[in-house]
């Protein structure tokens, strides 16, 4: 598993990042885009209730794939990129710290050399901490780093000889708290796991001291395993859901106990009295779970079910829980861990879906035409989804990575591929709202 692991986040990591590589090869990118006016949807409400876009910045670059670190991407202050890249020719990996708005590097920020692989590379919100996991393949070993890129410290969090294991990774909002969990599709599903949280302290003196703790689950199985910070990581909202990853399994043991059973004597009467062939998938399949978690008190409350069928848990705010149900559905679950309330918003089958902190923005990205996307967003007031309208259009292969930064400014970037072999262009957009 953990070589398919490797395999798709080679993948990755050719894909994203070693956008200014471009400065060192000599590469040009396209002036900034300062407007943008589109019009907005059929549907969008009166423009005191839709976001406006202020500004737009665009970066561009181009370059060979092998320079690219795919997600290391960042965003400090409101003109200022981080980006994560590889230089080939002296074997180091390094963060261009870059002035969006003046198109032209700040620094060069030295972060790894030699035979080392970075994977599972994030930043914090706010851009000041680099996390990621650092392959050494010589040696075994596999490192969970957290990077200070201002002072350029570098901390280890864990170590490990074990090549199977997955983790997945998610900020709070403040920068301040990182989360580590192991996936649910790993080696061992039924292995017992862990969310971990690593609680940044910068001292007067510029150190970090880090604080850990640790909650502790039963692996029942493999799952799809959602864990979504609160803004301040003092609380996470935990989903483990089995269906999309049993189901296939459940269908497959169902069918032969039905074979089973037909072999054993198609003519022996049952009496009334239930058989395996008479298996439910639902007595195959757990239900799934639903937990908040106070990681400061370490008290683990029980949720009910508030979703029809699978879903797929966006983000924990201040105005409640985002979700996108099977089919497309977008909802909002107000006071999770109180009297929760159920509220449809609308349709985004086939969307990227983001949501700032506060809860009262959601973006969209979506493709119109082959190579053509476009982010839409709408406000969320009081419950409910107000002035839906088109922000921005682009032609690219592809559309990724849409986050919030600074709750008042959405951030993305589309990627192409072009010849010669092997080359890639890159625009970051940054959209102040």
């Amino acid at each position: 598993m953990r070589g398919m692991n490797k395999i798709k986040h080679t993948i990755y990591t050719i894909l994203l990042a070693g956008l200014l590589m471009a400065e060192a090869v000599g590469c040009q990118r396209a002036d900034q885009t300062r407007t943008i006016t589109l019009p907005p949807l059929a549907d969008a409400d009166p423009d005191s209730e839709t976001i406006q876009i202020g500004r737009i910045l665009e970066y561009n670059s181009d370059g060979p794939i092998e320079s690219m670190i795919y997600p290391g991407i960042g965003m400090k202050g409101d003109n200022v990129i981080y980006l994560l890249t590889r230089d080939m020719a002296n074997d180091t990996s390094q963060c261009l710290k870059v002035d969006m708005e003046q198109e032209r590097i700040l620094d060069d920020i030295y972060v790894e050399e030699g035979n080392v692989s970075i994977f599972n590379a994030f930043f914090a919100p706010g851009g000041q901490y680099l996390a990621y996991e650092r392959i050494m393949e010589e040696q075994g070993l596999n490192q969970l780093v957290l990077f200070s890129v201002e002072n350029q410290g570098m901390q280890f969090f864990w170590e490990t000889r074990e090549t199977n294991e997955v983790y997945q990774y998610a900020w709070s909002d403040d920068g301040t708290c990182l989360f580590t969990w192991q996936d649910g599709a790993g080696y061992d599903p039924y292995q017992d796991w862990q969310i971990t949280r690593y609680k940044i302290n910068e001292q007067p003196d510029k150190t970090l001291r880090v604080d850990k703790t640790q909650f502790n689950l039963e692996g029942r199985g493999a799952a799809v395993r959602s864990v979504l910070p609160s803004a301040d990581g003092s609380e996470v909202y935990v989903r483990e859901d089995f269906e999309l990853l049993m189901s296939g399994r459940a269908l497959d043991m169902m069918a032969q106990n039905k074979d089973s059973s037909a072999a054993a004597g198609s003519g022996a009467s049952t009496g009334g009295t239930s058989t395996d062939s008479d298996m439910d998938i639902n007595d195959v399949i757990p239900p799934a779970n639903n937990w908040l978690i106070d990681m400061d008190e370490m008290i683990m409350s029980s949720l009910p079910e508030y979703f029809k069928g699978t879903a797929s848990p966006i983000k924990y705010t201040q105005a409640g829980l985002f979700v996108q149900e099977e089919g497309g559905l977008l909802c909002l679950i107000g006071d999770i861990g109180g009297q929760a309330t159920r509220t449809e918003l609308f349709q985004t089958e086939g969307m990227e879906v983001c949501v700032c902190g506060k809860g009262d923005h959601v973006f969209l990205a979506e493709w119109i035409t082959p190579g053509t996307y476009q982010i839409s967003g709408a406000r969320i007031l009081e419950g409910e989804a107000f002035g839906r309208k088109i922000l921005y259009r682009g032609t690219q292969d592809s559309v990724e990575r849409l986050s919030v930064e600074g709750d008042h400014m959405i951030v993305f970037h589309s990627l192409e591929y072009a010849e010669p072999r092997g080359h890639y262009f890159l625009k970051i957009v940054s959209l102040e709202y």
